[in-house]
């Protein structure tokens, strides 16, 4: 399912996910603690347009629903933006990435909650020099700050409430290659940008703060049980505890990738990033590979590292991956596609092996088209 966007972008669908972390207000002056609760909202890029008109969308659902299920809420974005990236901020802002043309980029940052028409409370735009070209991937800290993985291969990091007049903070420029495709791309309360590289089968974890052509601190790969197949889609929580989705088409009971989504005509990047789902998973040559699986590897994996949780399974109906979100509590949303049927799932933070989610979503708002992004907030 190798997938080389000959245009102007190599990229894989993911999606990045933030949690939610909480203040209560103590008694009788005593300080405020955090806490730490599960998300409320699950939110999931909804790409609708068929004929390159119709704007795209973001749908929020309960993070508690199950079943059919309508949206709680839909943001309405701009038509000139397609709709591939998203994440969401400390204090629950919405922020939503892609191209504009097609060297030209923007990230919408919106306020908490918002739905309809809204008007973004900031917008960064890319193409100029020292800056992002097309947002692949965004991520947001703890702190507020926005990270984003770009189409050139460089990484951007902004300050909370920065526009497209603000200079990055850093301008990491990753070493890229011909062949490299990425899959996603997550950052964690210290800093660390995590990387997932699809071409080498590596996740890449910078340290806080890297800047030019600074190397990874550590690379996280599969253990000697097995190797990556393709892997895209990642989240990473505070802590930096690292969850993954693995795909492999040969290992999977349920029917193949081949299904098209609806709205394969719509023109340049959006046809480009869906091309993967009709093509076969990437095999590594000579390595035993891993099934079809979500993994997580704890805070500080590095090497050939062992999942501290595999998700895999006929029980989990983990089939053709899309994207993946955890919160701090350890909960996993997790989306799938598979032959046209769009499922959004949650496992709860002690679900393990073979073994059925805890909730399981469809939605009429569904079958419009296919899934992009998730969030969770």
């Amino acid at each position: 399912m190798e997938v080389r966007l000959r245009p102007f972008l190599r990229l894989a669908l993911a999606a990045v996910g933030t949690g939610a972390l909480g203040v209560m207000g103590g008694c009788g002056g005593s300080p405020r603690v955090p806490v730490i609760e599960p998300a409320k909202n699950v939110y999931v890029i909804q790409n609708n347009a068929v004929d390159g008109v119709e704007a795209d969308s973001v749908l929020a659902f309960k993070a508690t629903a199950s079943g059919a299920t309508t949206p709680a809420g839909t943001l309405l974005i701009p038509s000139a933006l397609v709709a591939f990236t998203l994440a969401t901020g400390p204090d629950g802002e919405i922020y939503v990435g892609g191209p504009v043309t097609e060297t030209v980029g923007e990230v919408l940052v919106y306020a908490p909650g918002s739905t309809g028409m809204a008007t973004p409370k900031a917008t960064l735009t890319g193409g100029t020099a020292g800056t992002f070209t097309i947002p692949l991937y965004i991520a947001v800290g703890s702190g507020g700050q926005l990270y984003v993985f770009s189409s050139d291969g460089s990484v951007e990091s902004f300050a909370k409430g920065a526009t497209s007049a603000a200079a990055p903070a850093q301008y990491l420029t990753y070493a890229t290659s011909t062949g490299d495709y990425f899959g996603g791309m997550g950052v964690d309360d210290a800093g660390e940008i995590f990387v997932e590289d699809e071409e080498a089968g590596i996740v890449d974890v910078f340290a806080a703060g890297a800047n030019g052509a600074d190397a990874p601190a550590r690379m996280i790969s599969a253990s000697s049980a097995g190797a990556f197949t393709d892997i895209y889609g990642m989240a990473v929580d505070g802590a930096g505890n690292l969850t993954l989705l693995n795909y492999n088409q040969a290992d999977d009971p349920f029917g193949s990738a081949s299904g098209r989504p609806v709205g394969m005509e719509r023109p340049g990047a959006w046809r480009e990033r869906f091309q993967r789902r009709s093509e076969r998973a990437r095999p590594m040559d000579g390595a035993t590979l891993l099934p079809t699986a979500l993994m997580t590897f704890a805070a500080g994996a590095s090497g050939a590292a062992v999942a501290t949780r595999m998700l895999s399974g006929a029980l989990t109906l983990i089939n053709e991956p899309q994207g993946v979100a955890v919160d701090e509590l350890s909960n996993v949303y997790y989306e799938d596609y598979e032959n046209g049927a769009l499922t959004l799932m949650m496992f709860p933070p002690a679900a393990t092996g073979n073994v059925a989610a805890q909730a399981s979503m469809t939605s009429t708002a569904f079958s419009a088209s296919y899934f992009g992004s998730i969030a969770a907030y």
